[in-house]
């Protein structure tokens, strides 16, 4: 492939403008010499707000039409912004053909240049196993029975997808995804669909391109049954592209995040507009505090009955 200029796509609402721009400073600061092309679908308070945040990038901001989606069951722990990434076809230019997508919940710490001239082969988007639903037919998976999709078929993480553009066009992805979507409520939604959408078509990257809370979790047990141990403790010691989604390490733009990486998005949060700024330490009610003392205490006493 040539060395034509890199393009990502990523989707932040008014909300997330604070993690777009570690986003958008992580990417300029790990491609110095070779700057992307950057385009945020936002809505319209986020074009609005937007403005705050300075960057060094080529950045275009896309209003995305209003009330897309609006029509679908969302579980409560995803925006509608989450759907966005399904028109994105549509919404860039024609003549692009590939793309690098990248959620807003994530820190570019390497150059993207690899992953951009990743061979796709026959497929039509570039993705990392999700380590906590590694199968269609794992505990938290989608209902693969009724998906006509069989249980041991790899499932990816849409977090951080090299997408081939001609190709998504041509097989009608997006569209596809929304029509599944309108008639059926899947546990996570668009990544669902997607993995419908591509289940033999997506092409698999190694772990450092979408490190996810997951990786960390269990020691890696559960993960080194899917990840080469070699890729997976290359992509825990130092990632390209950490992806700080909704796990038990929290996030770090809200209170109590212990993930590894927070100190590193931290300090990029404070080469941005937001330099100085963090979370506000939630106040928990007194009686909240003193159940979570008793049951802590309950269950060391058990502990100690059994030892």
């Amino acid at each position: 492939m040539n060395r034509s200029q890199i393009h990502i796509v990523t989707s932040a609402d008014s909300r997330f403008l604070r993690p777009l721009a570690v986003l958008l400073r992580s990417i300029e600061r790990s491609n110095p010499d070779d700057a992307p092309a950057v385009t945020v679908l936002t809505d319209a308070a986020g074009a609005r707000d937007g403005v705050e945040i300075t960057s060094g990038l080529d950045v275009g901001w896309i209003g995305v039409p209003e009330g897309l989606g609006s029509d679908i069951e969302l579980p409560s722990y995803l925006a509608a912004a989450s759907l966005w990434r399904l028109a994105i076809p549509q919404l860039l230019p024609a003549d692009l053909e590939r793309v690098i997508y990248v959620d807003a919940d994530t820190l570019v710490l390497k150059p993207l240049r690899p992953l951009w001239e990743t061979d796709l082969g026959h497929c039509t988007v570039g993705a990392v196993r999700d380590p906590v639903v590694s199968w269609f037919g794992s505990p938290s998976g989608p209902p693969w029975d009724e998906l006509g999709v069989s249980a041991d078929s790899p499932y990816f993480n849409a977090g951080v997808m090299l997408i081939d553009l001609t190709a998504v066009r041509r097989d009608e992805v997006g569209e596809r995804c929304m029509t599944r979507l309108r008639g059926q409520r899947l546990p996570h939604a668009d990544q669902c669909a997607l993995n419908v959408a591509l289940v033999d078509a997506w092409h698999r990257l190694p772990p450092t391109w979408n490190l996810q809370c997951g990786h960390f979790e269990t020691g890696g047990k559960v993960v080194s049954n899917i990840e080469p141990r070699a890729d997976l403790q290359a992509a825990i010691s130092s990632p390209s592209i950490v992806h700080f989604n909704t796990r038990a390490y929290g996030r770090p733009w809200l209170d109590g995040c212990t993930h590894p990486f927070l100190d590193a998005w931290l300090s990029t949060l404070d080469e941005t507009t937001y330099i100085g700024w963090r979370p506000e330490a939630k106040v928990v009610p007194r009686r909240v505090l003193h159940r979570a003392v008793w049951h802590r205490l309950r269950g060391a006493a058990s502990v100690l009955v059994r030892g």
